[in-house]
Order: C-alpha cells, then sequence, then structure tokens
C-alpha cells in the first residue's frame, strides 16, 4: 500500500475548501439583497467625477478623495400608472420618474416621466438593467425599443441594445477612508438611437456600479452618456454619486458642512465679473472648485492663501471659458467644507 495515498486526500479538501471560500466572499447580486424594494429609499450624494479603474480580479480603487456636491435621496415606491402597466415599481429622482418591474429574475425597464409630465419613453420592448442571480464575469444582452413623447406627441422612436457585465472585484475606499473587501463592479453599456422625422440621435451610455453584500443598493455609481447627431460635435456628460449610508458614519454631509464656513459670491447671476468673499479667522490656504452639477470638476481645485479677516478672491479669469448655466463651488479649509450654487448668464 501507498503510504502517501491516504494524506493526500484531506490535503485536496482543504485546497477545495478554500477555493470555495474565496470564490464565495464576492458579493451575488440576488432579488431578496439587491433589488429596488418599495419604502427602502436610497439616499446618495452627489460628487466629482473620477475614472472607474481597472477590470479583473481583487481590485484596489481608491475613491476616497471623491468630493462631495448635493445630497439626494431616490424614494422608492409601487407603480402604479397606466401608462406603464407591466411597471410595479417607481423609482423618483428630482421629481423624474422612472418605470421598473422587478421579479425574482431581474430588473426591466420600462420608461420614465420627466419632472414636468411633458416628456416621456415608454419602452414597448423593455431595457433589461440586470438579471438575478448575478455574479463575477456573468454577462446578459438584451435588446429595446419604445416612442418618446413630448407634451403626449409622438416625436420619435427609440430602438437600442444593452449589455450588463460583472467585470471585477476587489476593494474600494469611498470618502472619510471607508473600505469594503470583495465588492463587485457592474459594468453597464447602454447603446441606442432617437430617430425623429427628420434627424436623428444617439446615445452612448456607460455605467459602473459597486456592490457588496452589506447593502442593497451600490456604493458608488460612475455614469458617462455620449450623446452625438448630425453635423454637431458630440456632448459628453458625467455623474457620480456614492451611497450616503455607506460612509454616514464617517463624513459629514455637505448641509451641516455649509455651515462651517461663511462665504459669499457676487456678483450672481455671474457674467464676467466673479469675485468670492471670504471671512477667516486666521490666516491659511483655501481650495476651490467649481463643478457642473454631473459633479465634472471644471476650474481647480486652486489653493489661494488667505489672512485672517476679510478676503476677496477674483474668479474673473476662471469664470470666461464657461458657459451659460448652473454650478457649485465648492471650499475646503482647515477641515471645513462649503459649497453653494451660482449661475452664469451672458
Amino acid at each position: 500500500m501507498n503510504k502517501n495515498y491516504k494524506p493526500m486526500k484531506p490535503i485536496s479538501l482543504i485546497i477545495g475548501i478554500f477555493a470555495c471560500i474565496a470564490v464565495f466572499s464576492q458579493p451575488v447580486l440576488t432579488h431578496n439583497n439587491h433589488a429596488l424594494k418599495t419604502g427602502v429609499n436610497n439616499p446618495m450624494t452627489y460628487c466629482t467625477y473620477v475614472e472607474a479603474g481597472e477590470s479583473g480580479s481583487n481590485k484596489f480603487w481608491d475613491f476616497s478623495e471623491l468630493h462631495a456636491i448635493k445630497e439626494f435621496t431616490g424614494h422608492i415606491s409601487n407603480a402604479d400608472n397606466a401608462e406603464f402597466p407591466l411597471a410595479n415599481t417607481e423609482l423618483e429622482e428630482f421629481g423624474v420618474r422612472f418605470f421598473y418591474d422587478i421579479s425574482e429574475s431581474g430588473i426591466e425597464h420600462y420608461g420614465y416621466l420627466s419632472r414636468d409630465g411633458r416628456t416621456k419613453i415608454i419602452y414597448d420592448n423593455p431595457f433589461v438593467k440586470i438579471r438575478f442571480p448575478f455574479a463575477f464575469n456573468e454577462r446578459s444582452t438584451s435588446t429595446f425599443d419604445g416612442t418618446y413623447y413630448v407634451r403626449d406627441k409622438e416625436l420619435g422612436n427609440i430602438e437600442g441594445n444593452g449589455e450588463v457585465f460583472a467585470d471585477a472585484w476587489g476593494t474600494i475606499i469611498l470618502p472619510g477612508g471607508v473600505a469594503y473587501e470583495n465588492t463587485l463592479r457592474v459594468k453597464s453599456q447602454k447603446s441606442y438611437t432617437i430617430h425623429f422625422e427628420n434627424a436623428s440621435q444617439h446615445v452612448e451610455m456607460v455605467t459602473y456600479r459597486w456592490y457588496n453584500s452589506a447593502h442593497r443598493y451600490p456604493l458608488l455609481v460612475l455614469i458617462q452618456t455620449t450623446t452625438s447627431s448630425k453635423n454637431n460635435e458630440p456632448t459628453i456628460g458625467m455623474q457620480a454619486a456614492y451611497n450616503v449610508n455607506a460612509v454616514k458614519s464617517s463624513i459629514t454631509s455637505v448641509d451641516e458642512t455649509n455651515q462651517m464656513i461663511d462665504f459669499d459670491l457676487y456678483p450672481n447671476p455671474a457674467s464676467d465679473a466673479f469675485f468670492l468673499e471670504l471671512d477667516s479667522e486666521e490666516q491659511g490656504r483655501v481650495l476651490i472648485s467649481i463643478t457642473d452639477l454631473s459633479g465634472r470638476v471644471l476650474v481647480g481645485p486652486l489653493a489661494p492663501n488667505i489672512v485672517g479677516g476679510k478676503n476677496t478672491i477674483d474668479l474673473s479669469d476662471e469664470l470666461s471659458p464657461i458657459k451659460e448655466g448652473i454650478y457649485i463651488i465648492r471650499l475646503e479649509t482647515d477641515g471645513k467644507i462649503a459649497t453653494k450654487e451660482f449661475s452664469i448668464v451672458r
């Protein structure tokens, strides 16, 4: 008898056990743990945009330096709208309403209504947002089509395709230094064209979401949207937001920190000249950045020195290349943060 035979079997079992632990420590997205759930709202913080980083196994993403811009909440309720009869769940953000069918097998998107109700998209063939269960390296594809309405008038038809791919897992660090191991990153690519009577518009949307087992909703969401049409340069929009519940023990909300720094902007709305006035108890340095509402940084961070007392900082040159619109200015000094909205009108 081979004396080495018996010890080999338990060793291979131990290796097998550890291999299973490594696999199953990665989160698997399920209906029970990760689907939108009526009454369980989703508080998020808009933040500056950042690149998503590498795909693959056992990655490390450090997003601790994301700058908070504005808090918002996604409200989830039962859907009750005759125009979306197959939807059972409604998500409302900033007054915009999204309609989904949530089931054990996944989430399907049936359309949306704008805040004023004038604009709507109704999908006859819905976009598949995700399938359940969903784990690392799994992939699903779908096609979708529907109709684009403005003031109840049909203006165009939509057709497109989408792919959802769990492309990475690893450790993510959020603002406040909060680290989550064994997070699953899901990449969603959505490509569609709106065909109008005499023109068309093409949209490419890439979204990254990080999930873990302890939170129903994503820890972080990054979205980049590219819109193009004939005879026009493509426009790129970027949005980013992180999960308030995931970092609330380690970071102060924007609303709270707004009380920590007293500053004024004038004129507001601005045209050419633009100044920031800041009262400081002592000399030091202040970090200033300007972002659009998607979180894309347009200016800064600037780091001018300030003195004790009243400071006037001229930002006219920094404002000159920025187009008309609504923007957010962010200040940080001595561990304190504040934000204010301002507009540019020319």
